[in-house]
């Protein structure tokens, strides 16, 4: 399933890098992350980013590979944890969050963001790119939310 999700990213990560300007970010932390796609194409297109990734073991261990195959290991971190539970004193100047608040719902999508906020250093910003899912999770619900 982590592979699919890098095949479907692979457009929506240029897509992403293509709307908003990574080049004054030198720390990423990606949220979330899966297989890395949208990072791995953040540091090849921006090269002072450094990227830590954050997920479960498994798309982390696979995320490890592919970034092994692209050559970027000296970029990037990998953090086998879930992102609800990750503290750390590191501070981002942009954090990513693709496709993983959906999973969450909107009341712990919120507490999430709140607490990854205090990661930002003062200029630092949230880059969500997310769906939302009525409560049949089958269909694009049309709540909106905000911080």
């Amino acid at each position: 399933m982590t592979r699919a999700m890098d095949a479907y990213a692979r457009t929506r990560g240029v897509e992403l890098i293509d709307r908003i300007d990574f080049s004054q970010v030198r720390r990423l932390l990606d949220l979330g992350s899966g297989p890395g796609t949208c990072s791995f194409a953040i540091i090849e297109r921006f090269p002072n980013v450094k990227a830590t990734l954050l997920d479960l073991e498994t798309p982390i261990r696979i995320a490890h590979g592919i970034a092994k195959e692209k050559g970027v290991t000296d970029r990037v971190e990998f953090i086998a944890t879930d992102a609800m539970s990750y503290v750390t004193d590191e501070a981002y100047d942009a954090i990513l969050v693709s496709n993983t608040l959906h999973m969450l719902g909107i009341e712990a999508s919120l507490v999430l963001l709140r607490r990854r906020y205090n990661m930002l250093v003062p200029s630092g910003k949230i880059q969500v790119q997310a769906q939302y899912l009525d409560d049949s999770r089958t269909y694009p619900g049309g709540q909106r939310c905000s911080i």
